[in-house]
């Protein structure tokens, strides 16, 4: 099934909430969306139900006034990534195809290894699963009370996220696509009946939230909480979207510090997660591991999702028999290969209790076999394998002794100056192969002032910067301790205004002739980022700014008395303002000196009609000059006309054609 777009609108929205707010301003988000509390989610993220659906933009406008509201998003919607059967097949191809039956031999003594099912339901009456299936043992069945205390009443077999009960099965909804995975990762082996399961050990843990319609990422992220509070360390993950979820991913990051390997469906759009993303496949964490699909033949099948960054591995997931609510089927997807690597990820956690989720994940990775058509098309290039994982992890997975991938800052820039106490540092985030970046460490001046997780690419240090050039850097910390530092930058800190600048002239309550008034002080100091500009007032408005360098300014008030002052800006703004002077334009302008023209004409204002006008010209040289005429109504050129005349006065007549076309009595441009 296609993975859905980002909600256009939805009735639940996920909150990040300030940890560090009063019971009012929490509450006050609540009020803003017109609901209650709302729930408790991971990393300050809390979910809303809303009375009505609301859009994103909605959502922000609703919540622009609460202060504790640090970030909002629509509850993304996931779908099951299953495709539809087209073809059917007689046999379990895929277990030999994963070398089950090599593994199988290798795998005795595996302990019991809890799975998580997060999915559809799961029928947990289908004979092939039982004895596969996790119990909740400190839960009474059926006494109607939350015997263990955790918030769940009678969750004895696992617990429905959606319908928010412990029935984890619906035969109305038909939960085909859960109980199909849970068959492929565990279903009993050798009991003369129906198919064989990955994962003899495996225990799968049902935990519903989706249903025909989809599900919520808000679902789905408790139940990865549920998982790991309940002792799960495989989390499957048949699903996904195309709407991002920084709660999804924050709680996939929770579960790998607590040992749990969360397995994902690429997705079944054939397309490349590295160019358009898939969640939570492309949540950046180390104990995730994205899955791909791959035919009898080890190709890449025809649906299913890539990716040389973002995808780990392939497994069969083409045509695969499995368990289905009544009997057996066969289902198509990278959710059908999702469950073949969280079985054998069972398995070698089983053999191999003490592996951390990284190294699981490393030895599926680098035990599989090499699949050409997954070169480029996956990060390993290879198809899982259960016989090569099981050696792989027995041979040793080495140490994580490679710092995090090289990365950089991105703001403030280098050089930048200032006022703030608390500036904010940002930079992009680094990546780890192995045992995935676990926080990241604010430098200045060689001392660590902050700390964040690992999806959180910003921070301000926890007390005031200290005035002066500052060097700023970040580090990235991997599980296991390896660092990785950016280059460093500077950062000037500057709090303290520059020196006042003085009004120099006009005088204060002078007067001033003329309509243009030149007002100009003398410069201000400062110390610090040093002065970046100044800005004129005119009776309390801006009238203009200058250049450091520049320390005058031409206005042109009305007439009548005006007030004045200069501001002076640093680079990293700061101000200082200059007294308040004032001066009074009179209107009445100085005299200007004539300058004489190097041209001028005269003519007479009237002549007789029939007479043609005699022409004076004043030159300052020698000179051709060009004569137009035109009559002024109706308006149109009579003639036009060159004399060459000389230094001096030169009386010009006008040529005999040009006379004869002013004859008609009227009015004459020349």
């Amino acid at each position: 099934m296609a993975a859905e777009a980002p909600p256009a609108r939805s009735d639940s929205v996920l909150v990040r909430v300030d940890a560090d707010a009063s019971t009012r301003e929490r509450a006050a988000v609540g009020r803003a969306l017109g609901t209650g509390a709302g729930r408790a989610l991971v990393e300050d993220w809390r979910v809303y139900a809303l009375p009505s659906s609301v859009t994103l933009a909605q959502a922000r406008e609703r919540l622009a006034d609460a202060d504790a509201a640090e970030a909002v998003q629509l509850d993304a919607k996931l779908q099951a990534l299953e495709t539809p059967d087209d073809t059917h097949f007689a046999l379990q191809w895929d277990l030999p195809a994963i070398d089950a039956p090599t593994g199988w031999d290798a795998a005795g003594g595996a302990a019991p290894v809890t799975v998580a099912v997060i999915d559809t339901g799961v029928d947990v009456s289908h004979p092939d699963l039982a004895g596969r299936l996790w119990e909740n043992t400190a839960e009474i069945p059926g006494n109607g009370l939350d015997d263990d205390g955790n918030g769940y009443v009678d969750d004895v077999a696992g617990w429905n996220f959606y319908d928010w009960t412990n029935q984890v099965y619906s035969a109305v909804d038909g939960d085909s696509h859960g109980t199909h995975v849970a068959g492929t990762i565990a279903a009993r082996r050798g009991n003369g009946a129906g198919i064989a399961g990955i994962a003899d050990n495996a225990r799968i843990m049902p935990l519903k939230f989706l249903k025909p319609g989809g599900g919520y990422a808000s679902d789905a992220i408790v139940a990865i909480q549920y998982a790991v509070d309940h002792g799960a360390t495989v989390i499957n993950a048949s699903w996904g979207g195309a709407g991002y979820s920084q709660p999804l991913c924050d709680a996939i990051d929770q579960a790998g510090d607590a040992g749990v390997l969360f397995v994902a469906a690429a997705g079944n759009a054939s397309s490349d997660n590295d160019a358009v993303s898939m969640w939570p496949a492309n949540c950046p964490s180390a104990s995730l591991m994205s899955v791909a699909s791959t035919t009898q033949s080890d190709g890449l099948s025809s649906f299913s999702n890539r990716g040389a960054t973002q995808v780990d591995v392939g497994a069969p997931g083409s045509d695969i028999l499995s368990t289905v609510p009544g009997g057996y089927g066969y289902k198509s997807g990278t959710s059908m290969a999702a469950p073949h690597v969280a079985g054998i990820a069972a398995v070698v956690a089983g053999l191999a209790p003490g592996l951390a989720p990284w190294q699981i994940k490393a030895a599926i990775s680098t035990g599989g076999d090499v699949a050409p058509a997954l070169a480029g098309a996956t990060s390993s290039g290879r198809r899982a394998d259960l016989a090569g994982a099981i050696a792989a992890a027995g041979a040793g997975v080495g140490a994580d002794t490679t710092p995090p991938d090289p990365f950089g800052v991105v703001s403030p820039a280098e050089g930048l100056a200032t006022s703030a106490a608390f500036p904010v540092f940002r930079w992009a985030p680094a990546t780890d192969a192995q045992s995935g970046v676990s926080a990241y460490r604010l430098m200045v001046d060689g001392v660590q002032v902050a700390q964040v997780g690992p999806g959180v690419s910003e921070a301000t240090a926890g007390s005031p910067l200290a005035e002066g050039s500052r060097t700023w850097s970040v580090v990235a910390v991997d599980a296991v301790g390896n660092l990785r530092a950016t280059g460093a930058r500077t950062l000037l800190v500057d709090r303290t205004a520059p020196s006042q600048p003085v009004p120099a002239a006009p005088a204060d309550a002078a007067p001033v002739a003329g309509r243009e008034v030149t007002l100009s002080w003398s410069a201000a100091t400062d110390a610090g980022s040093g002065v970046a500009s100044y800005r004129v007032l005119v009776d309390g408005a801006v009238a203009g700014s200058t250049g450091p360098g520049v320390r005058a300014l031409r206005t042109g008030p009305n007439v009548g008395r005006h007030t004045w002052q200069v501001v002076a800006v640093d680079a990293a703004g700061n101000e200082s303002v200059s007294a308040v002077r004032s001066f009074t334009v009179t209107g009445t302008a100085a005299r200007r000196a004539v300058s004489v023209r190097p041209l001028r004409l005269t003519l007479p204002a009237r002549t007789a009609s029939g007479r043609p006008p005699m022409l004076r010209v004043q030159a300052a040289r020698p000179a051709r000059v060009t004569f137009t005429v035109r009559r002024a109504s109706p308006a149109r050129r009579v003639a036009v006309f060159t004399r060459r005349v000389r230094p001096g006065v030169t009386d010009v007549a006008l040529p005999a054609a040009v006379a004869r076309r002013m004859r008609p009595a009227g009015t004459y441009v020349v």
